[in-house]
């Protein structure tokens, strides 16, 4: 068979396969093209966007370098404050606008603020419907309502649109400063605690490191987000290490979901990690002065010259005495005696003491002070009808009662005291005494004379040394009373002294006499003065008296009661009843005196406020008395001017010395009084602490309140009646730096003011212009309206149990006082007297006189430091006088935090600018002013306050500043720039792409090139941020 032959077939099938390979490299190429012009694509539009990215990132750069500019040159120089819209008051500002930052230059008071923000002619109250939000709001509740408590609405900022390169850009810049920072910082309590018992904190004495530790407040209060006394929490380890608010977020994963939510939200308007701010004067300009200084130079051969030029001090309120107030380191423990310090005394008389602008003396001031006067005949035992020619006796005694106020003790009558402790021994010295004439009624025989002067010696009639203790009334006669141990006081030991006069008196003991005693030109003239060893006299306190009436004492004879007669001098007699003595001197129609006290009654409620108005009206250290009595009037004391809140009354009704009523005299209901009774068990003397001295290293201005200023009244610093006083506060910082011939400053050791830090160089006290090179970290500055920023910087302070140690005032051996520490926990705590918080708290450890009051142990914590009650009085150790140390609860401080912020408003509504100036905050009395809004803080009803005010217990506006002082301004001086940009379709005017931008920014002491501008700002952060909700 034939075979079939299939070649052509074979050649279809080549063919067909070639043509689907043609079609199958068609395809890939095909699709190759359309992958190309895809890719081409993409990376067009990748091209495009980032082109679009780009323009927009070059927008938010431009803004950036825009807001910076403006920042530059409006809150550059130093004559600035800044504060965000809100202070404008409600309805003065658009919720979107209410964390807009404004700049007031503090040179022209009538211009209008400087709002740190893009756009023309800002304006918080009026915003355009251009804008974008910088910022995103919250809703504390989610329920889309954010006009609640605690919300906010979103920062909204006008953009501006460029036209020709079809971008926009805005920028808002946030003031750090007006946030409360809760970056922790423990070097300071760390070093103290790694130093041996005997080494000290760089040039500091050795009790600073126990004071230091005690005031260090290492952190603003944040209870919601941490606690900073909690051992087991490691949130303040990563704080202060934290860089970001970011870092803070991964803090909190261990919060409820809306804790979390607060927290975050917090740290957009109320909080931050830290700030920074330079020591500038807002007032004047230029650089605070550093007052540390004050520790390296010589009070004995500064001038006032030297002083004025090298600190600037306008108004010269910075004295000599200021240097030796500040060199001063006292003990508040009197231990050991022959360590405790006598009276310091720079001038010889007092006049001339207060002809100074200020004056720095540790004396006690005189409560009340009484010389009770007799007159007595030579007679022996002689029989009564016995006629003779006597000679006439003067019977003298002092009565004083003295006051320590100071927080620490003073020696006083140790006339072998070395010179350099100090003034011990006291003399007492009355001139222009009244002459006399002494008529016998029965035969008309005359004695006429003068009462002579009279100086008593505190050696030669006391039993020796009296400790003063800290705030301790004590009361005390020259010379003594009758003694029955051997050791006789006075004349015969008749507990008086008995002057023998030339004048002759003729008569009997059974005859009736007359005295009639007259007055000269001259005033009364008491003068208290003070002796060293060396016998150097130094006058303490001067009165003179003038307009006493003369008068008349009816000397009639009645039986054997010869202390109520014409007294004879019975050199045997110890009783009284038949020569002259102390008894003597206390019958009421026989002896006369001279007598003032210090006005000491407060009502509550009352109209009587005398123990306050000494703290606040007047100045204790006055030292100085002038009065006459034919126009002094006793209901007009505090009305005078100058006031004149003292008693001369010799009884209850007048100044009459023939009415002398002895049981007027130191009475046991006077607020200042030391209890003589010998049924008393315990102390005896009234507790009373009310200046505060130097114990450590100083850390701000309201040291000055322990200086005597002559145009001021007591406690004047700090609180609204301060004036040019309170200026301290923006001329002066103390950066506490050693002194450079005792130890350099290695920049890295914690100073006693653990918030200043170097900026740059190597920053040594050989200047007062440090301010240059050093800035304070983690401040605050008083024109915020936050209140919760408010209330983080004064909640800070507390203890925890067993956490405050500190040394009783007495000890029951022979030892020095222990130490011990308070078993309760502290919180909200606010100090009067800083320097001695860690002394005197209570007064031994057994069966103490008086004890601390905590809150956490007092059922009625108010009530045991309030005087609207009968019984306080009669409780010569009581809390309001003698504690420095109050608690206040929570609520307290919100009541207090948002009643400063509500003042602050009404403030900028009355003067249409925030305070100027610290001066300015201080002197309109905002903080007082919240302080009294708040009934809890003080146990305030009807406009008084049941804690006496200015008391060391009562919480006052400079109690505030104990606290603030060292950390406050009235300015900013870190800030947070926020810049938005976008690119925008130049057909569709349609957002291409967004971005944002934000910078903090740090002014620095360093002088910009260009002076107009005040000091350069630096950049310290920047980065690329999500977009805004």
């Amino acid at each position: 068979m034939t075979p079939r032959h299939s070649q052509p077939r074979l050649q279809g099938h080549q063919s067909g396969f070639a043509l689907v390979l043609a079609l199958m490299l068609m395809a890939f190429i095909l699709l190759l093209l359309l992958s190309m012009t895809t890719l081409v694509q993409v990376e067009s539009r990748a091209a495009t966007n980032s082109l679009e990215q780009l323009r927009a990132r070059e927008s938010a750069r431009l803004a950036l370098m825009l807001a910076i500019g403006e920042l530059q040159k409006h809150a550059g120089p130093d004559q600035r404050v800044t504060a965000r819209a809100e202070i404008l008051g409600d309805g003065n500002y658009a919720p979107a606008a209410k964390f807009w930052t404004g700049v007031w230059d503090t040179t022209d008071p009538s211009a209008e603020p400087t709002w740190l923000v893009s756009g023309a002619n800002a304006d918080p109250a009026n915003l355009p419907t251009s804008v974008i939000s910088l910022e995103e709001a919250f809703d504390a509740n989610s329920n889309k309502d954010i006009t609640e408590d605690g919300d906010f609405s979103n920062t909204q900022i006008e953009f501006i649109t460029t036209d020709a390169q079809a971008t926009r850009y805005a920028w808002w810049i946030s003031d750090e400063g007006a946030k409360a920072p809760v970056s922790v910082t423990t070097e300071l309590t760390s070093r103290i605690e790694a130093l041996e018992d005997d080494s000290a904190l760089l040039d500091y004495n050795l009790r600073s490191k126990e004071v230091l530790s005690a005031r260090h407040d290492p952190v603003f209060d944040y209870d919601l987000f941490f606690d900073i006394d909690d051992d087991n929490s490691t949130v303040d380890e990563s704080l202060e290490i934290a860089l970001s608010s970011k870092q803070v977020e991964l803090l909190i994963g261990d919060k409820t979901s809306n804790d979390q939510n607060q927290i975050k939200a917090s740290f957009l308007h109320d909080f931050t990690l830290r700030n920074e701010f330079v020591f500038s004067n807002p007032l004047h300009g230029g650089l605070k002065k550093d007052l540390s200084l004050l520790k390296t130079l010589d009070a004995t051969t500064s001038t006032q010259a030297e002083i004025d030029s090298t600190f600037e001090e306008p108004n010269g309120l910075l004295t000599p005495d200021a240097i030796k107030l500040i060199q001063f380191r006292g003990n508040p423990t009197a231990y050991p005696t022959d360590e405790i310090m006598g009276m310091q005394i720079e001038d010889d008389t007092i006049a001339a003491a207060n002809a100074r602008v200020s004056h720095f003396n540790l004396t006690p001031v005189i409560t009340e002070f009484q010389l009770s006067l007799g007159i007595a005949t030579d007679g022996g035992n002689v029989s009564n009808s016995t006629i003779t020619d006597s000679p006439i006796h003067i019977i003298q005694k002092v009565y004083i009662e003295l006051w320590n106020p100071y927080t620490i003790p003073i020696l006083i009558g140790d006339d072998t005291m070395a010179d350099s402790r100090g003034f011990s021994d006291l003399r007492v010295e009355i001139k222009n005494l009244p002459s006399f004439l002494i008529t016998n009624n029965g035969t008309g025989d005359t004695g006429t004379g003068s009462i002579p002067d009279i100086d008593i010696l505190w050696s030669d009639h006391h039993t020796g040394p009296k400790i003063l203790r800290p705030g301790m009334v004590y009361r005390t006669s020259l010379p003594l009373d009758p003694s029955s141990s051997g050791d006789p006081h006075g004349t015969n030991n008749s507990g008086t002294i008995q002057t023998i006069l030339p004048e002759i008196i003729r008569g009997s003991r059974s005859d009736d006499y007359t005295g009639t005693f007259h007055f000269g030109g001259a005033p009364i003239e008491i003068s208290l003065i003070g002796l060293n060893a060396s016998g150097t006299e130094r006058e303490i306190e001067k009165t003179e008296i003038s307009g006493y009436s003369d008068f008349t004492i009816h000397y009639n004879y009645n039986s054997y009661n010869n202390r109520a007669t014409w007294l004879k001098r019975v050199p045997t007699s110890s009783t009284g009843a038949w020569g002259m003595n102390t008894q003597s001197l206390e019958v009421q129609g026989y002896a006369f005196a001279f007598r003032y006290r210090m006005l000491d009654e407060q009502e509550v409620p009352g109209p009587i406020t005398d123990i306050s108005n000494w703290l606040s009206q007047y100045d204790i250290r006055t030292h100085s008395i002038s009065a006459d009595l034919n126009t002094w009037s006793l209901n007009n004391a505090w009305d005078t001017a100058p006031a004149l809140p003292y008693d001369f009354r010799l009884n209850d009704i007048d100044t009459d010395l023939g009415g002398f009523d002895p049981s007027q005299s130191f009475k046991s209901d006077d607020f200042f009084h030391y209890e003589t009774g010998t049924t008393l068990t315990g102390r005896r003397d009234r507790i009373a602490r009310v200046i505060d001295l130097p114990t450590s290293e100083v850390l701000d201005v309201g040291v000055f309140r322990a200086l005597k200023f002559r145009d001021h009244h007591a406690n004047s610093l700090g609180n609204p009646w301060g004036n040019e006083l309170n200026q301290f506060y923006d001329q002066y910082f103390f950066s506490t730096l050693p002194a450079p011939d005792t130890l350099e400053w290695d920049s890295t050791t914690p100073l006693a003011n653990n918030r200043i830090k170097r900026f740059k160089g190597e920053p040594q006290l050989t200047d007062a212009e440090t301010a240059s090179e050093v800035t304070l970290e983690n401040g605050f500055n008083l024109n915020s309206t936050s209140a919760a920023a408010w209330k983080s910087v004064l909640s800070g302070k507390q203890f925890p149990a067993q956490a405050l140690e500190f040394q009783y005032e007495q000890s029951i051996s022979s030892d020095a006082p222990a130490r011990t520490q308070l078993t309760e926990s502290l919180d909200n705590l606010f100090i009067n007297n800083p320097h001695s918080i860690v002394h005197n708290n209570a007064e031994q450890a057994s069966a103490p006189s008086y004890q601390f009051i905590a809150r956490e142990t007092t059922s009625d914590y108010l009530n045991a430091f309030s005087i609207n009650n009968t019984t306080w009085l009669n409780i010569l150790q009581y809390p309001a006088f003698y504690q420095s140390l109050r608690e206040l609860t929570d609520a307290d401080l919100d009541a207090l935090s948002t009643a400063i912020v509500d003042r602050i408003v009404e403030s900028y509504s009355t003067n249409s600018h925030p305070a100027f100036s610290m001066a300015e905050f201080l002197n309109e009395g905002i903080l007082q002013d919240a302080i009294d809004r708040v009934p809890a803080i003080n146990n305030r009803s009807s406009d008084a306050d049941a804690i006496p005010p200015h008391s060391p217990a009562y919480i006052s506006q400079a109690t505030l500043m104990n606290a603030l002082g060292p950390l406050s301004f009235v300015r900013s001086d870190t800030f947070k720039v926020r810049a938005y940009g976008c690119a925008l379709n130049s057909a569709t005017n349609k957002v291409e792409s967004e971005t944002y931008l934000e910078a903090t920014l740090q002014r620095t002491p360093d002088a910009h090139s260009n002076a107009q501008f005040g000091r350069e700002f630096e950049i310290i952060d920047l980065k690329w941020i999500p977009p805004v909700k």
